[in-house]
């Protein structure tokens, strides 16, 4: 029985169905026509399963405010159009809609109401089928070639439903998004569709085999949601900016998730970071002398937890510091505590030393969120978030074999369009001695 405007309709997403369905199409003023049969199977294709008695019962709950439900009867040879309301507290108030036509008409009210409950159901699904999208991707097959390969699930999704899903390697050798689209669903309509994909789709593949953006393109999906964009920074983006150019909708899977992600993929990652490091550490990319050294601070999202917080199931956060040329030696971060608003981005190392020309050197960074810590991924970034900082300067200082000492200064920016939100580049190197 409705308990006035403090009442809680049991099935929200029943609601928002019938408040759609009556503007769906123009009323004319009277509210749009149906009965219980159309009214039920259209219910069913948008919601799911669901039988006649949870529809009634979402029709005597909804609110009188934000809809109004009327029926024509006949008294002799004259119609009268009579309100639900008058019929709401009788014994047999199902029979005004199980015999014959009844008519719903949304109210003002109830098109804000509709529109707020479309948002939430967005976010709730995108929650849903991300979470689908990633337990799919812990089912990956990878190729027996001897390096890493990323952890891909794939779902397709049509009016609320999952018309099919799919991992990397379900069939050996392709992509997720291939097997979803053209194996098991090549003669489905998927047009209008969302694919939720945990990486970024990729725009090349080697010939005949077609990229996967472009099949997304091709069998005209309406959105696509992506967990984490490619870890390549040669490449990352190029899908999603494909996609967009193409007039589909592109979002990111929900923080939590999206570091989830990062998390089943943190090997993949850890190489990729490793061949683009190597690309820019290559002397003819690089900004110093040809024996010069240039130590680059590039992120590294996964690594060893400090003993002060013990084993983090995410791991932990931190920079990595690579040179091209000559060894270098007492590397340290000369600024190991900034403060951002009320917390503090610590890093921890003890004086690493390169002893080869091409070497790392591996900072634990930690953020301090009272009561406890957070990885510098994920809570340095809302740290940065909620108290408006843009970035942040990490300087690091080390010597070369003569005893000269240099300073390489770095830069953390908070990018919301880039694996993790964070991206962390090169600014300059000085010689400390000038």
């Amino acid at each position: 029985m409705y308990a006035g405007d403090s009442a809680v309709i049991r099935n929200e997403e029943l609601e928002c169905f019938l408040l759609g369905f009556g503007l769906e199409i123009p009323d004319n003023g009277l509210g749009r026509p149906t009965a219980i049969t159309p009214l039920w199977l259209a219910a069913q294709k948008q919601c799911g399963d669901c039988d006649k008695d949870e529809l009634l019962d979402a029709l005597y709950n909804l609110n009188p405010n934000d809809a109004e439900l009327s029926k024509c009867v006949g008294l002799g040879t004259v119609f009268q159009l009579v309100s639900f309301e008058e019929r709401r507290h009788t014994p047999r108030w199902h029979d005004f809609f199980t015999v014959g036509d009844f008519r719903i008409k949304v109210l003002p009210p109830g098109r804000v109401r509709f529109q707020k409950l479309s948002a939430e159901m967005k976010v709730d699904d995108d929650r849903k089928f991300a979470r689908l999208a990633i337990d799919e991707a812990r089912k990956s097959v990878p190729e027996n070639d001897g390096r890493p390969h990323p952890w891909v699930g794939a779902v397709v999704v049509k009016d609320g439903r999952v018309l099919g899903t799919a991992h990397r390697g379900e069939v050996p050798g392709n992509h997720a998004e291939f097997v979803a689209l053209e194996r098991n669903l090549p003669d489905v309509t998927v047009a209008g569709a969302t694919v939720y994909t945990t990486l970024e789709p990729c725009t090349t593949r080697t010939p005949p085999k077609i990229p996967c953006v472009d099949r997304l393109i091709e069998r005209k999906v309406a959105r696509v949601v992506i967990g984490i964009l490619d870890p390549d920074d040669r490449i990352r983006g190029k899908g999603q900016r494909k996609l967009s150019n193409a007039g589909i909708e592109t979002a990111l899977f929900p923080h939590d998730l999206a570091m989830e992600v990062e998390e089943l993929n943190r090997e993949f990652t850890r190489f990729c970071e490793k061949q683009s490091l190597t690309s820019q550490t290559h002397p003819a990319n690089s900004f110093a002398p040809a024996r010069g050294l240039k130590p680059l601070v590039v992120p590294l999202r996964y690594g060893p937890s400090p003993p002060s917080v013990g084993k983090h199931t995410m791991g932990h956060h931190g920079l990595i510091v690579a040179n091209h040329g000559e060894p270098a030696y007492d590397v340290s971060v000369s600024t190991p505590k900034i403060q951002i608003g009320t917390s503090e981005l610590r890093f921890e190392g003890s004086r690493p030393v390169f002893t080869k020309a091409d070497g790392d050197a591996f900072f634990i960074g930690t953020i301090e969120l009272a009561p406890h810590y957070g990885t510098l991924g994920s809570g340095l970034f809302e740290e940065m978030r909620k108290f408006k900082v843009d970035e942040i300067i990490v300087k690091l200082i080390y010597k070369d074999a003569e005893n000269r000492w240099y300073e390489t200064i770095g830069k953390i920016e908070r990018d919301v369009s880039v694996s993790g939100g964070l991206s962390v580049r090169y600014v300059r190197q000085e010689n400390l001695a000038t």
